[in-house]
């Protein structure tokens, strides 16, 4: 093969951010990129197999993975252009290649240099990658020329205050009798957390669980691409680890917890979803996904990417939860339009929106989590991903003050509590905070489905698919006030039945265990 013929590959612009100060073309050494190659075959092929059950690791990888001719022929384009071959990996569909700047930019044709920004360096690239047009059909992504970082926490907090004792307000264990979460501890069940830095104190997690009267999970922790739990570096990015372990562990306690820590950029991230979903040893049943951004700031290789992954998670019968973002309709981009979040955004993702919740006197009062101050559940309609099948027989709002050609998918699909300030009792570093955001959200169904699993024996899988269904089943305590329009952003508002403010609502777990109960 020549290698002498070059061609964009799709999706793969990449924009210097405003703000950035770019230091002059140097040279750089140790750079390593993962190549994703194409499936052997299409995953959508697997509903015309009438098969029934969810595929097993080994199907998946074999049946859907790399093909060896497609892997041969990326080994040759790195040998070509002395690249160091790292890491083949068939099942997950990638490979890593280490080198430098100037073999990286004869390789994909782009420049690497630095930018600064906030005192933090990092590696930047922009414009597209050129691949050779021999892999043009090959390749779907080059990741990791570029190490910005990608994502922020979904986290919220009521007040900077360190408090010594369990502050009045929520918890897992009591949200799970709020919202009538079937009886059951989640045993046999393992919850995966992604997480893009921070760390957690194992004094923390025992002081936590000791102060509900719970038993203390199996927590492990699985470093991906050098990241590890480190605490005491970010606060807020510890505070987020802790939320996620503490609201997902009180809820099943009975579950163990494996924390995949990596670093935020979107090589790293991409590496902690497949991790988790390939993990033949911890093997997870379900994934809660705290971190993300607008959709607009990621590369559109970089979301098809983790929407094939998400893919793979639900032909495995792996349920992925993602929190839909804390900012309100603009989802923190100051353009006064709309915007959704994305890993959230994601057609086989269960996007996770907020509510404010109030439990006076055993009764349940709640209305969509808009503060007026910025901190708002995000939600809307997606501006790259069509309206998926599950979606089409609900009344897709037009979508609001954006530049979106199609109509896209909604979301969220579920809500539950996110308002900081009807919050969650959160301990990191020693003292108790109270924290919301709709991080919380998504380790809090996370918690759910483990307990669904458990009683069932069997995964639920991709909860949309069957959510979508039947719209009378009761499975959820609709919210039919509020909307999640912020500063000068028009948002969506919320109403009867599903909308693109709070989903379907908030859970009733015993009507979710009932309903997959009969489906079976």
């Amino acid at each position: 093969m020549l290698f002498q013929e070059f061609t964009i590959l799709p999706g793969s612009i990449r924009r210097l951010y405003f703000g950035h100060r770019i230091s002059a073309v140097e040279f750089i050494n140790d750079i390593d990129v993962t190549i994703q190659v194409r499936r052997k075959k299409s995953l959508e092929s697997l509903s015309k197999t009438k098969r029934k059950g969810f595929l097993t690791r080994s199907e998946l990888e074999e049946e859907y993975g790399a093909s060896p001719r497609d892997l041969s022929v990326v080994l040759a384009f790195a040998e070509h252009f002395g690249l160091e071959v790292m890491e083949i990996e068939a099942g997950k569909r990638t490979v890593t290649l280490r080198g430098n700047s100037n073999t990286m930019s004869n390789a994909f044709k782009v420049h690497v240099f630095e930018t600064h920004s906030l005192g933090q360096t990092s590696r930047c690239r922009v414009g597209p990658i050129f691949i050779p047009t021999e892999l043009s059909e090959i390749i779907t992504g080059v990741f990791g020329l570029d190490n910005r970082p990608q994502a922020i926490n979904h986290l919220r907090f009521a007040s900077g205050l360190a408090l010594e004792s369990k502050p009045n307000a929520f918890d897992g264990e009591q949200l799970a009798g709020i919202y009538d979460f079937p009886i059951s501890d989640g045993r046999g069940q393992t919850i995966a957390l992604i997480e893009l830095g921070g760390g957690y104190l194992h004094s923390d997690i025992k002081k936590f669980f000791t102060a509900l009267n719970l038993n203390v999970p199996k927590i492990d922790s699985v470093s991906v691409n050098g990241g590890r739990n480190r605490p005491y570096l970010d606060k807020g990015a510890d505070t987020e680890v802790a939320l996620d372990i503490q609201v997902a562990g009180a809820v099943a306690p009975g579950a163990e917890i494996v924390v995949y820590f990596a670093p935020n950029d979107d090589q790293s991230f991409l590496k902690a979803i497949l991790t988790a979903i390939h993990d033949e040893i911890n093997k997870p049943t379900i994934i809660s996904i705290s971190w993300g951004a607008a959709e607009c700031v990621w590369t559109e290789q970089q979301m098809v990417a983790m929407d094939e992954a998400f893919k793979s998670a639900a032909a495995l019968g792996i349920s992925v939860f993602c929190a839909a973002g804390d900012n309100g309709a603009s989802d923190n981009i100051y353009d006064e339009k709309s915007h959704v979040d994305f890993p959230a955004s994601s057609p086989n993702a269960i996007a996770c929106g907020g509510t404010s919740l109030k439990f006076v006197g055993g009764v349940r009062q709640e209305i969509v989590w808009n503060n007026g101050d910025g901190g708002a559940t995000g939600g809307g309609v997606s501006n790259f991903f069509p309206v998926p099948d599950y979606q089409k027989a609900v009344k897709m709002p037009q979508p609001v003050n954006t530049s979106a050609k199609f109509p896209g998918r909604g979301l969220p699909d579920v809500s539950a509590v996110a308002d900081p300030y009807t919050g969650y009792a959160v301990l990191v570093h020693g003292h108790w905070t109270v924290v919301g955001g709709t991080s919380a959200v998504a380790p809090l169904y996370a918690g759910l489905t483990a307990r669904l699993n458990a009683r069932l024996s069997a995964a639920v899988g991709f909860l949309n698919t069957a959510i979508y269904k039947d719209p009378d089943a009761g499975l959820f305590n609709d919210i039919s006030s509020g909307n999640n329009s912020v500063d000068r952003v028009v948002g969506y508002e919320s109403n009867q039945g599903w909308d693109a403010v709070t989903g379907w609502g908030t859970p009733n777990g015993l009507n979710i265990l009932n309903f997959f109960d009969k489906d079976e």
